[in-house]
């Protein structure tokens, strides 16, 4: 279906399997802000992988998305005043379901 120019488009129903919630996403920072702000978002489940490294040994690690308190330019704070900075991140994940990052193509 093609649109005419100044015709509305359709709204697609939310939870329709083939619209990822991340669809319009390209940074973690955005989908963290999309899901504390989106009324429409499930926030329950959504765990942060991280990187971390202890003796040497680097390490995933997960993170509640509820422990984070400020989603700020260079990272996001914790609450008990720890600071992860973004680069450290290695995917957002609602199981079964990668929020971030994007797959490809979409």
């Amino acid at each position: 279906m093609r649109l005419r120019q100044g015709e509305p488009a359709e709204r697609v129903p939310q939870g329709w399997p083939g619209w990822p919630y991340n669809r319009a996403v390209t940074t973690v920072r955005g989908l963290l802000n999309r899901l504390r702000w989106d009324a429409a978002a499930e926030r329950r489940g959504v765990v942060i992988e991280i990187r971390t490294r202890e003796e040497g040994i680097e390490r995933l690690q997960l993170i509640d998305y509820e422990s984070v308190v400020a989603i700020l330019p260079r990272g996001v704070s914790l609450a008990g005043d720890t600071f992860l900075p973004y680069h450290r991140f290695v995917r957002v994940r609602r199981d079964p379901e990668v929020l971030w990052p994007p797959p490809e193509g979409v």
